[in-house]
């Protein structure tokens, strides 16, 4: 799969596309969550900062944070992308992306499902969890989610429904200042995840597992709370997609 990144006019496009070549002949992936981010409309400090999904669907993002937490807009550099707050312990500033609660059509149920996001890492930005992509709770009720936790930048996909946590952890880390394709894919009974077009991780999973849950789509962590799971490296691009 690529990622596609597109600058137009005075705003900034961060959109996320499925190529050709990614897709099987007779496959039907319908993203139902692709963003932008206007930069009329966002302070460079990511206050107020709205991340509009591109779709068509109408799952728009909006900042949250506690203590201080903030998003950045950087438009330096090889592309423009967000800055999530740096590790550090204690009471840490957060900041997460979050959508409205329930959106029934963010649920996969049993369908195929496709997740991922563009991001960039250094080795001392990773921590014992880091949330990029997230609906849900594994402890209460159904998950999907894309994760980099633990120190040594390995990142994996989880999928919770009614019971045990499925989670298949990549080979390869990303925590490497460099930029990374990171895909998460549940067909039927497999979930993979990928590096860079690159399959890194296979397990297999219950062919009727159901991830159905109220909770908001969320970028960047679980929430604001202590405990939160702060994704704290650049993100350049997410997408949700699902098949029959």
């Amino acid at each position: 799969m690529h990622f596609r990144h597109l600058a137009a006019g005075l705003g900034l496009l961060l959109v996320v596309l499925t190529s050709g070549s990614a897709v099987a002949e007779g496959d039907s992936w319908v993203p139902i969550a692709e963003y932008q981010i206007n930069v009329a409309s966002a302070g460079t400090d990511g206050d107020g900062l709205t991340l509009r999904d591109a779709s068509g669907h109408g799952h728009d993002l909006s900042t949250q944070t506690a203590r201080g937490g903030t998003i950045t807009l950087l438009r330096d550099g090889d592309r423009p992308r967000l800055r999530f707050p740096a590790p550090c312990t204690g009471a840490c500033p957060h900041a997460i992306l979050e959508g409205a609660p329930v959106a029934e059509d963010l649920n996969p149920g049993q369908r195929r499902i496709r997740f991922g996001a563009t991001l960039r890492m250094a080795p001392d930005e990773t921590t014992d969890g880091s949330n990029v992509l997230q609906k849900g709770y594994s402890l209460e009720g159904s998950q999907y989610k894309l994760q980099v936790d633990g120190f040594e930048g390995h990142p994996s996909c989880v999928l919770v429904g009614r019971g045990p946590i499925w989670l298949v952890y990549s080979r390869v880390g990303v925590a490497d200042s460099r930029w990374h394709d990171v895909l998460c894919e549940r067909d039927g009974g497999e979930l993979t995840i990928s590096v860079d077009g690159q399959v890194t991780g296979r397990i297999d999973v219950p062919e009727k597992l159901n991830v159905t849950n109220d909770e908001p789509l969320r970028l960047g962590g679980k929430g604001t709370s202590e405990n939160n799971d702060q994704f704290s490296g650049e993100l350049a691009a997410a997408f949700v997609s699902v098949a029959d």
